[in-house]
């Protein structure tokens, strides 16, 4: 047995043990999400791949086979880790670094192979040796380190006792609406940094909305932001976005309110609960095959191919439709959840609603960017009171609109404004005003409707 190992070990596998190491790797980011027949799947296709290209590869008079096909994979698979070093971020990784970078990986395979070649023959089964064990032991290691990090994770939350609600009562719930508008920042942040005075406040004041001024998230990223609200509770950090999307789907919100009789509407881009979304256009990996192809090349393109302008706003636009018809659509009292994704990149419309077209600027592009970002906001603005014209029974219901963390551009000088997001909420009836605008953050919003609910 021993004698099989080390003739094993002295072949050139390593390729294919790099994709098993890749696999193992994503996989121990988050094991909850596990699939062994996904895993399996992908390391067939993955060896099937790897065993072409080196058929093709050895008729090119290549040398060192195993070490081309690695680097080829992980020009591929590390892409993102690439672009990091680079200075850039997915999504804002321009197109002329696909370019250099595939040019330059082109340019070092020959030279890679040259140098491979001084190697004296001799030396090839050592080399073989140490790649494939080094590669095997670092399949433990993070075998390891994965079943470490997530016996940490406190994913096992319950739902809250809430005493305040009886199923009896029902009936006379009012519908709860939430318009969540992404990285829509707090009026203070916008007169502050973009010395922009946004008319929606006093629009909203005299439809009966209270403004919460000084109501922030513990969050600055739209996943993170949006489970602390789901689980009325943002006291624990995500570890990952994996586990990030794991409390969304496990939230505590949507059954209390489902257990009382509520009908549950989820317009949104993430699954919450078991409620599936109006789009998968998340850029967050949701489930297990999103996990394995994070920070690689085709999640970069798949992205960009889901953040066009025209995807993003036909998403929009059906939300919008679909609001209105949801507004008007059964009897049983409804949370209807609507996540637009305006003001938010990629710009898709100006102020007065013209549709644009895609904008190759960078993230330096500072005039375009503030200028963009402002008159985004503006059309949304329309948008909503457009929406309150058509439906003026939404002030008989309780209508909360709502950032779900500020603009984060670097540019932009004082970063606490990142975790400051508009808040505005019609109640109708009597309510206790001044506890309202003492909420800290947005995550406690839920509870105190709960709260007001079943008195």
């Amino acid at each position: 047995m021993e004698d099989k190992i080390r003739k094993a070990l002295e072949r050139p596998i390593y390729p294919y043990i790099y994709g098993l190491s890749f696999i193992i790797y994503k996989s121990a980011q988050y094991f909850r999400s596990f699939e062994l027949f996904i895993a399996f799947g992908y390391f067939i296709i993955y060896c099937a791949i790897t065993y072409i290209l080196s058929f093709i590869i050895r008729k090119s008079y290549i040398n060192n086979v195993g070490l081309i096909l690695v680097m080829l994979w992980a020009s591929l698979l590390h892409f993102v880790n690439f672009a990091q070093k680079a200075g850039f971020q997915d999504p804002d990784i321009p197109a002329f670094f696909f370019i250099f970078f595939y040019l330059f990986v082109l340019a070092l395979l020959p030279v890679a192979d040259m140098l491979a070649f001084l190697i004296p023959l001799k030396y090839n089964t050592l080399r073989n040796k140490l790649a494939n064990t080094f590669l095997l032991i670092s399949c433990f290691v993070f075998i390891a380190g994965g079943i470490f990090r997530n016996a940490a994770l406190k994913i096992d939350r319950h739902i809250r006792p809430i005493p305040y609600l009886e199923k009896s009562d029902s009936q006379k719930k009012k519908d709860i609406v939430w318009i969540l508008m992404d990285e829509y920042g707090s009026s203070i942040s916008l007169k502050n940094q973009f010395n922009f005075n946004n008319p929606l406040d006093s629009s909203l004041r005299k439809n009966g909305f209270t403004i919460l001024d000084s109501t922030r998230s513990r969050f600055t990223n739209t996943l993170f932001s949006l489970q602390s609200i789901f689980n009325i509770d943002d006291s624990i950090a995500p570890v990952n976005f994996f586990e990030g999307a794991d409390l969304l789907k496990q939230g505590s919100l949507v059954p209390v309110l489902e257990s009382v009789g509520y009908k549950f509407s989820n317009l949104n881009f993430f699954t919450i609960n078991s409620h599936k979304p109006v789009d998968n256009r998340s850029g967050y990996p949701e489930i297990y095959p999103e996990q394995l192809f994070s920070g690689t090349l085709f999640h970069v393109l798949n992205n960009r191919y889901k953040y066009s302008v025209m995807k993003c706003d036909d998403y929009n636009r059906k939300v919008i439709e679909m609001l209105g018809d949801t507004l008007s659509a059964g009897s049983m009292p409804k949370f209807i959840w609507a996540h637009i994704s305006i003001p938010h990149a990629p710009y898709c419309r100006d102020r007065k609603g013209k549709l644009l077209t895609d904008n190759g600027y960078g993230k330096n592009d500072l005039s375009f960017i503030k200028k963009s970002y402002l008159e985004y906001l503006e059309y949304g603005n329309m948008v909503l009171l457009k929406l309150l014209k058509d439906h003026p029974e939404l002030l008989e219901k309780i209508v909360i609109i709502s950032g779900d963390h500020g603009p984060r551009f670097s540019f932009l000088e004082n970063k606490d404004y990142q975790s400051w997001p508009f808040v505005a909420i019609n109640i109708p009836g009597k309510y206790d005003t001044a506890a309202l605008k003492r909420l800290r953050y947005i995550s406690e919003l839920p509870g105190f409707l709960l709260h007001w609910l079943g008195e």
